[in-house]
């Protein structure tokens, strides 16, 4: 997938109010959609736009209360059954003691596929947070529970209830440049035994702003290997036990324009291999 971000705006720090938008324009080679093994086999454009808003209740030097709204729209020239669209609501509590950073998140996203209702999801993830002695590693712990419920009545087999937990670390190497690894493991119960599975995901990524011409300009690259083992058979007559294996490599570019506004160009890289094949 190569993507090419026109504009975007971000509103300034010193008001408790926060806003973003977003809009650019995406190619995919093979439009997927993963929650439900669904690929189209064809590649296609498609128009993006994002935007986000966001209030500061509670902000002081050792405690945040935030509550926000998420909008994300794709539109396709051809595939607009793969259309997708995001309401998002949140809500995000921090605490700090001394080195410690105690936090709760609540998110529910309401999702359209197609323009139709297609998938629920709230979403509980308490973490806890550190900073090492010699300020230069951060790491995290969390918990994450999410509930997803599926719309239409033929993919009701698979609401599950997902529980993952993570730990990261965070290397802060100076000058805004970090590394960032870590490792989750989740456990997906489905309604459906064909639906269930083990997963594991390893993470990293790579932030280096530079300048060019007295702009700072950020590149930022990511990957991850994630392995999912499934309890039984899959709906399709298999008779092996379902194994996936991801590879996704991500790259993107930020170029500032002038106060607020920037450009983006991303590429995004996915080799998928899976015992059921028409997810392969």
């Amino acid at each position: 997938m190569v993507g090419i971000a026109v504009p975007s705006f971000a509103q300034e720090e010193d008001s408790p109010f926060s806003a973003s938008v977003s809009a650019g324009l995406e190619y995919d080679s093979n439009i997927t959609v993963d929650s439900i093994d669904s690929t189209s086999n064809v590649g296609d454009n498609a128009f993006v736009f994002d935007g986000s808003l966001g209030f500061d209740v509670v902000d002081n030097d050792d405690t945040n209360f935030s509550v926000g709204y998420d909008f994300y729209q794709s539109l396709h020239d051809d595939v607009d059954e793969f259309d997708l669209q995001i309401h998002g609501f949140n809500a995000d509590v921090r605490r700090s003691i001394d080195r410690i950073d105690l936090g709760a998140t609540y998110l529910f996203n309401t999702i359209k596929l197609g323009d139709e209702s297609f998938l629920d999801m709230h979403t509980i993830r308490p973490s806890v947070g550190y900073l090492l002695s010699n300020n230069k590693v951060y790491l995290t712990g969390a918990y994450e529970y999410q509930d997803q419920s599926f719309k239409q009545v033929n993919l009701m087999g698979r609401d599950a209830i997902k529980h993952s937990g993570s730990l990261k670390a965070l290397f802060l190497l100076g000058d805004g440049r970090t590394i960032n690894t870590g490792y989750t493991y989740s456990r997906h119960n489905a309604l459906n035994d064909g639906f269930s599975y083990d997963g594991q995901r390893l993470e990293a990524s790579l932030k280096l702003p530079f300048d060019v011409a007295n702009r700072e300009v950020t590149f930022r690259g990511s990957y991850r290997y994630t392995i999912r083992n499934y309890d039984a058979e899959s709906l399709q007559f298999d008779t092996e036990i379902r194994e996936d294996r991801r590879h996704n490599l991500r790259t993107s570019l930020e170029i500032p324009l002038f106060s607020g506004f920037f450009t983006k160009v991303e590429y995004e890289y996915i080799d998928s291999n899976s015992t059921l094949a028409s997810v392969d």
